[in-house]
């Protein structure tokens, strides 16, 4: 099955010989792209790039393909977990090359796609692409066409995507494989055997018999589909990033690793930031089929659910079904800014992901439902955000269109890509997964009060968007200090608020430019119904707020910022909350005393109406939240700098950050320092900002730059003489802003140096192995910090990324400060 020199006999040659299925472009065939045969060829001589599939940092794989049938875990991945003995693997001792699956690993009834299926399977997927220009609709939406013929190949794709993670959807349960012979063929509803060895071993014992118990109870393959574990492995090449310190506390901690439910994950948080060992972990995951690793996606929390849609998934569920792309040429995007890897959005092994995934937070079940409505196409870098507790707004982020024609000189696929940024929003409702499409119009003209569509506001991706409105009843802010009636306390009418900043716009065809605008979006609420239900209107309206009514500062233009909005003000005086609320009070209401024959009564009433509120509304309350945006990047220009928007005083304002460090006179120094970083997320708790994954400077101008840096983390693999290590560098960094500082952090230089970059002293593994995370979500559910899919890349190996395919959950209760 792995053998790659042997044509695989799986599929009959007629389905995926695309020679024979897809026919090459022809000037003359109506149903061929309407570029040009001149041009056609003159693309195939263009310079073009060989890519290779990204290998898997983590992943995820069915636990009976690891137990069943009594064999010992092997394979390219750390399974010591799974075992009461600790492999030499786990020990320490590093492989120095990933082993292979074994065909015998996996359950003999299961029909794996090889290498060359994956590879017969990604000529198939780009020649469904043969009749759609990549030149066509470029001066419109990328949604607005109604053209069937695009949405008949959309549906092609997903279904044959839907071909590349098919594992089947339950491993152990046979199904009936129509290209053997017929006497050799398998009951599709047979149901799985556990057998008494599963059964006795101490790592899975728990799990088959729970199943056991539920195969007697139930008989519904599709029940039992919805409990197929998923436990999770690490590349063995990575072992020291999730082992203990030597130093470590055995006990608990050292019992927990043999679980084969989860990987203890106590590397990826230090210890000044970790109280309790072993609340960072990767867990296992109950799915009908395999999740896939995400990249450039978007996540959104909602309750205890995260929905994830479009970005990039990889065509292959293993390492070692990785496909050969030596048959592809690729005349792909160009200029990507950062975080965006050529590897990752170029690459013909990369898929765009047409689903809805649901993950939750609390049983770590992952579903991916059927979805109606206005589907959004596949948009990478997209941004969500929550308009209730049932409805999630996605805007922006860009669609990768690929145009595919088979060079029959050459026998190559050659694939031309290009990017189609979106303009219009979507809003899903989580209860019946129906998507519905929203227009952006400008706001009302002064004049006559009639609406224009949008004319300057362009379509964006790498923005910052946040609601305003995600607040409990009375405490949505608002940003016009005029007093409004409580929106959410009627039933009819109300607006959702959204405020988007920056991002790049395309001005040509691989040319993007980054933005600083700020605008204010209103989303009116038509009405309201039971169980939550909105009726949102079909139009937008989006107000420009601008730098000449705006006095001050006010950021560069910039994308992949972090931005939050905050539950407070910065700089404000955290101990006087309760002096503040006395205040409040004596400034909006009156108490007055008078006597009855009951007895003494106090009357207690608003204030005298200051605003001219409407009568019988809600006074809504003092808005103390602010937007805050750290980083970014135009291009490959990498920022630090902290700023905060007012959002009553509608005013931009720069946070100056700084760093402790000894004098040599002993006395406490500060130095004026700046954290350049793109692509990262900003984590608040309390008055602590926590900034975590992204790409530095010396980042951005090696993977995008190809300059070379002078800098000790590049290219070496001893780190344990390290002393220092910027602070950029590290995965974790945190800023406490009740003093502009950085947080359990001193540094080691002193300030006689010019520039602002932080130099630390190296104080874990963490720190001795700089990694970088990006291409991923970080988010809060439930008081618990999900890090979901994206890249991770060694500085050692900086041009290497690898996939995370596996979650990494950190529950914040009982770790001080949220990482």
């Amino acid at each position: 099955m792995f053998n790659s020199g042997k044509q695989s006999d799986m599929r009959p040659l007629n389905e995926y010989n695309v020679s024979e299925t897809a026919a090459v472009l022809d000037p003359t065939d109506p149903l061929s792209s309407k570029v040009e045969y001149n041009d056609q060829r003159s693309c195939m001589q263009s310079m073009t790039k060989v890519f290779r599939p990204l290998p898997y940092f983590s992943n995820y794989y069915a636990i009976m393909d690891v137990f069943g049938n009594g064999r010992k875990p092997r394979g390219p991945l750390d399974f010591s977990n799974l075992d009461s003995s600790r492999s030499s693997v786990s020990s320490g001792a590093h492989q120095a090359t990933v082993t292979p699956l074994e065909q015998s690993y996996f359950n003999s009834k299961i029909v794996l796609h090889s290498k060359q299926e994956i590879e017969s399977l990604l000529k198939r997927f780009y020649m469904t692409t043969r009749c759609v220009s990549v030149t066509s609709g470029r001066n419109s939406s990328v949604v607005s066409s109604q053209d069937s013929q695009k949405q008949y190949v959309g549906d092609r794709k997903a279904n044959l995507v839907d071909d590349f993670l098919s594992n089947p959807s339950l491993p152990w349960i046979t199904y009936e494989n129509p290209f053997e012979p017929a006497a050799d063929r398998v009951a599709f509803d047979r149901l799985p055997f556990i057998s008494d060895d599963m059964i006795d071993k101490e790592a899975s014992a728990s799990y088959f018999k729970y199943m056991a118990q539920l195969q007697n109870a139930s008989h519904d393959v599709e029940v039992l589909k919805r409990h197929n574990l998923w436990i999770p492995a690490v590349n063995p090449i990575f072992n020291e990033i999730l082992m203990k310190d030597t130093d470590s506390d055995g006990g608990l901690q050292d019992k927990k690793t043999k679980s084969p439910y989860f990987i203890n994950g106590e590397g990826y948080i230090p210890k000044m930031y970790d109280t309790f060992a072993g609340t960072t972990f990767i867990p296992s995951v109950f799915s009908e089929c395999k999740v896939p690793s995400f990249v450039y996606h978007c996540s959104v929390p909602l309750d205890d659910n995260i929905y994830i849609i479009g970005g990039s998934i990889p065509s292959y569920r293993y390492d070692e079904e990785a496909p050969n792309l030596n048959e592809f040429e690729m005349d792909g995007i160009e200029y990507l800014p950062p975080p965006l890897l050529n590897d990752v959005i170029n690459n013909p092994s990369m898929l765009g992901n047409p689903y809805l995934y649901v993950i939750s937070s609390t049983t770590n079940h992952v579903s991916r439902p059927k979805i109606f409505g206005h589907i959004p196409p596949i948009l990478h870098c997209a941004t969500g955000s929550k308009l209730s507790d049932r409805y999630i707004l996605y805007f922006g982020g860009f669609e990768v269109r690929t145009e595919a024609m088979l060079n029959q000189a050459t026998g190559k696929y050659h694939l031309k890509k290009k990017a189609f940024v979106n303009n219009v929003g979507y809003i899903l409702d989580v209860m019946t997964y129906k998507f519905s499409k929203m227009e952006l119009l400008l706001e009302p003209n002064a004049s006559n009060g009639s609406l224009e569509k949008l004319t300057n506001f362009p379509p964006r991706f790498g923005h910052a968007q946040m609601s305003l409105d995600e607040s409990a009843p009375g405490q949505a802010c608002k940003i016009s200090p005029t007093c409004q009636q409580d929106d959410t306390s009627l039933k009819h009418g109300g607006v959702n608020r959204i405020l988007i900043f920056g991002g790049y716009k395309q001005v040509g065809d691989d040319e993007y430019e980054a933005m600083n605008d700020l605008w204010q979006v209103d989303i009116p609420i038509k009405s309201r119904g039971k169980r939550g239900f909105i009726k949102f209107s079909k139009t937008a309206t989006a107000k420009l707020i601008s730098q000449e009514t705006v006095k001050g500062l006010w950021p560069p233009q910039r994308a992949f910022m972090g931005a939050l909005v905050y539950d407070d003000v910065p700089y404000a005086n955290y101990n006087d909350i309760e002096s503040e609320m006395l205040s409040n009070l004596a400034k909006n209401f009156e108490v007055s005393s008078s006597l009855s024959r009951g007895g003494q009564s106090s009357d207690f009433k608003p204030a005298d109406d200051k605003y001219g509120c409407v009568a019988n509304s809600t006074p809504s309350k003092t808005c103390k939240r602010s937007f805050i945006i750290h980083g970014g990047s135009n291009n490959a220009k990498v920022y630090g700098d902290l700023w905060w928007f007012d959002l009553q005083k509608l005013k931009w304002e720069k946070i100056e950050l700084f760093g402790k460090y000894k004098q040599a006179n002993g006395d406490v120094g500060l130095k004026s320092i700046e954290l350049r970083l793109v692509g990262h997320t900003i984590l608040a708790s309390g008055t602590l900002l926590t900034f975590v994954g992204g790409l530095n400077q010396d980042d951005v101008n090696i993977l995008f730059n190809n300059e070379e840096v002078d800098s000790p983390v590049y290219g070496i693999l001893d780190y344990e003489s390290m002393e220092s290590i910027e602070l950029e560098q590290l995965t974790i960094r945190a800023v406490d802003l009740s003093t502009q500082c950085i947080f359990f952090r001193e540094l080691i230089d002193d300030d006689s140096k010019d520039d602002k970059v932080a130099r630390v002293k190296v104080r874990s593994r963490m720190d001795a192995f700089p990694s970088m995370y990006f291409g991923s979500t970080f988010l809060v559910c439930q008081d618990t910090v999900l890090l979901i899919g994206g890249l991770y890349v060694r500085r050692s190996n900086v041009r290497q990324p690898y996939l995370r395919g596996t979650m990494l959950h950190t529950i914040t209760q009982t770790i001080r400060f949220a990482l």
